[in-house]
């Protein structure tokens, strides 16, 4: 049994763009929501080559149309034809132990309440409470838990309710789609995940201040404001696998403001790198050993200057088609 953590750990690492500048209090109004209908050819994929190997890789991203059902096709054939596929790095806190995994998930409830009762009002400045009541007015009206819980777990909240307005989810579930299709036709699953022991875990939450979660919480609600628009475009131009649009789009930071606020912990830092070299251990073998591999990677390790793609690029691997 998987506690819950996994979603935890990722929630920051994907959720809260980190090139929102606007100090703006007014929202963007919100927009139109958007309703894919019918299969889309969803994103492209990037080839790598070591002369006769060759590397697939599909580009995830999030969030994407709630209502998206793309054409997985071609990829279902190129890895029913791969020695093996290679899930995308993350890091994971895991247990075996039921008990385990059950008082897991109630001292996670617990950590994301403010304690003795009190309320986003009495822990976070008057301007940003400000801020988030006319946020939450307008994308989460019906929802009075929200000020109970700790300011992060608030932001993540109400982004996620932001992004349901314009019909997007976080939920898409791609990478499982892929791993499904993997077992379906018996290819090997390279995991690069860190597993985390769950009090270690546990206490990156825990340890976080309140100045950090202030931070984040500011971060989002200005990416909100700033973000949603190009949010709903990235994501309609993902489904289309448009490749001119897709490279021309920003892609948010996701190791900034919220992510270096909460995630300094010397152990959780370490972990992000060690997924990360795990991963690009991982491929590099794979061009070694196999004819035709398969891997998942979010976009933005796609076409960020300093993403994964451009290090085996900078390793003289051939990089062909995007």
């Amino acid at each position: 049994m998987n506690a819950p953590l996994i979603y935890l750990f990722l929630m920051f690492a994907i959720l809260f763009p980190a090139h929102a500048t606007s100090k703006a209090n007014d929202l963007t109004p919100i927009l139109e929501e958007v309703v894919v209908v019918g299969k889309r050819p969803g994103p492209p994929l990037w080839r790598v080559d070591n002369g006769e190997r060759t590397l697939w890789i599909f580009g995830t991203l999030e969030p994407l149309p709630r209502t998206l059902e793309w054409d997985s096709e071609s990829v279902d054939w190129i890895i029913s034809q791969s020695q093996e596929y290679i899930s995308p790095p993350y890091i994971s806190a895991s247990t075996s132990n039921p008990f385990k995994a059950i008082s897991t998930v109630r001292k996670i409830k617990k950590l994301r309440k403010l304690p003795k009762r009190e309320t986003l009002k009495d822990v976070i400045p008057k301007e940003l409470f400000d801020h988030f009541v006319d946020a939450k007015s307008k994308f989460a009206p019906r929802n009075k838990k929200m000020m109970g819980l700790r300011p992060m777990f608030a932001a993540r909240e109400l982004s996620d309710k932001a992004l349901g307005t314009v019909g997007l989810t976080n939920q898409a579930n791609i990478n499982q789609s892929l791993k499904k299709i993997a077992k379906k036709h018996g290819v090997g699953i390279v995991t690069t995940n860190v597993d985390l022991e769950i009090d270690q875990a546990l206490n990156v939450f825990r340890d976080t201040s309140m100045e950090a979660e202030i931070s984040c919480l500011n971060t989002t609600l200005n990416s909100i404001n700033s973000d949603l628009q190009a949010a709903l475009e990235r994501a309609l131009a993902w489904a289309e696998g448009d490749v001119t649009r897709l490279k021309a789009f920003d892609y948010p930071d996701v190791s900034a403001k919220c992510t270096d606020d909460i995630f300094n912990n010397s152990a959780a830092v370490t972990a992000r790198e060690q997924t990360r070299a795990k991963w690009l251990a991982s491929a590099e073998l794979s061009l070694q050993s196999n004819d035709l591999t398969f891997a998942s990677l979010p976009i933005r390790e796609l076409i960020h200057p300093q993403g994964l793609l451009a290090t085996l690029r900078t390793k003289g691997y051939d990089i062909r088609g995007q």
